[in-house]
């Protein structure tokens, strides 16, 4: 079974786990990840834009896509937007709000004893429902 935490926090060994699991060469080399990267939208408008233009979709992404279509290659146009989107949309967002932290932990601290209990792992302890006090 696979926990999120651990994908996020290990990811590299956690991707050799599952290829051992499919009966994949895990010796394969690969470029460990940032997994699900949370991040907040700096401009709907510019945002919907660069998603416009990369569907083509409108006659003004239209004609802002064929020039760049002919100028550039694929990987060039993927490595653009990648940037674009990583510099200019996106931002990292902020801190969660701790009350609301401690509520959801309280709400949800019955789950978490019970599915540590199914794994046999202390899933209570790992993600700080022992401080809940």
């Amino acid at each position: 079974m696979l926990i999120y935490v651990d994908v996020r926090d290990a990811n590299a060994a956690t991707v050799r786990k599952i290829l051992r699991f499919l009966g994949v060469d895990e010796t394969v080399t690969f470029e460990a990840l940032e997994v699900n990267p949370a991040a907040r939208v700096r401009s709907v408008r510019l945002d919907a834009l660069v998603r416009r233009i990369g569907a083509g979709k409108g006659p003004v992404a239209r004609a802002a896509r064929a020039p760049l279509k002919a100028l550039t290659s694929r990987a060039l146009r993927a490595r653009l937007l990648q940037a674009t989107r990583r510099k200019l949309l996106y931002a990292k967002p902020p801190p969660p709000d701790e009350a609301f932290m401690r509520q959801l932990r309280i709400r949800f601290e019955p789950e978490v004893v019970a599915l540590s209990e199914y794994l046999g792992r202390d899933l209570v302890a790992e993600w700080g429902y022992g401080d809940l006090g």
